[in-house]
């Protein structure tokens, strides 16, 4: 659930704060009072591609930040949170900064992250729905959380992500194990290689040998 944005400095907008308490919240207005700089904003809190031409005139760079509370964790996400090494607690905050040389930074929860992965991220946040846009309800892909969350599968989901991220970690262990015993393997045989050279050469104790190119 959306329940903050801020916003500075896009495009006719200094400087906003608001806040979203339960239930339904509606904006009303002519066209051209500014709705969609509200939507713009959140665009690109959603991954889409930033446009310097969205930074207020006389500003040097626009910064968006949206809160959001995700106590019903989304296994998807949680699963990318994971991937990521990123703190998914029961609020989550997004920030993206562009300035006005087209450079953007991008934030959850004060960690940088790249586009890509926000594009991720806020496909499992919220929907910005147009008139010629396609639901989420109709992409195959989000088909198997609804599934999920009828059935009612939000513990053994969790259960399974954190027995797949063990085996994963395990087979790590178990590889860089049979690394190390392999290395350890040909170091022996280097050794035991030297070793016989050495015994082959039967020195005696003060005796040196040197050898003229």
């Amino acid at each position: 659930m959306l329940t903050g944005l801020v916003i500075n400095n896009v495009v006719l907008i200094e400087k906003l704060d608001l806040k979203f308490s339960k239930g339904l919240t509606v904006f009303s207005g002519e066209t051209g009072a500014g709705k969609s700089m509200l939507l713009d904003s959140l665009a690109l809190i959603s991954g889409a591609r930033s446009d310097v031409s969205l930074i207020r005139a006389g500003a040097d760079k626009l910064v968006v930040s949206a809160s959001f509370d995700i106590q019903n964790k989304n296994s998807q996400l949680f699963e990318i949170c994971k991937e990521n090494d990123l703190d998914l607690s029961d609020e989550i905050i997004i920030r993206r900064i562009l300035t006005s040389d087209g450079k953007s930074k991008i934030f959850f929860n004060d960690t940088p992250i790249s586009l890509k992965l926000l594009k991720r991220v806020g496909a499992y946040l919220f929907e910005i729905h147009g008139q010629f846009d396609n639901q989420g309800l109709l992409d195959p892909s989000t088909h198997i959380d609804f599934l999920d969350a009828f059935g009612g599968y939000g513990d053994l989901l969790s259960q399974t992500i954190d027995s797949y991220q063990a085996m994963k970690s395990l087979q790590k262990k178990l590889q860089d194990a049979v690394m190390a015993a392999e290395k350890s393997s040909q170091e022996e045989e280097l050794l035991t290689h030297y070793q016989s050279e050495l015994e082959n050469m039967h020195l005696k104790k003060g005796e040196e040998k040197v050898t003229y190119g």
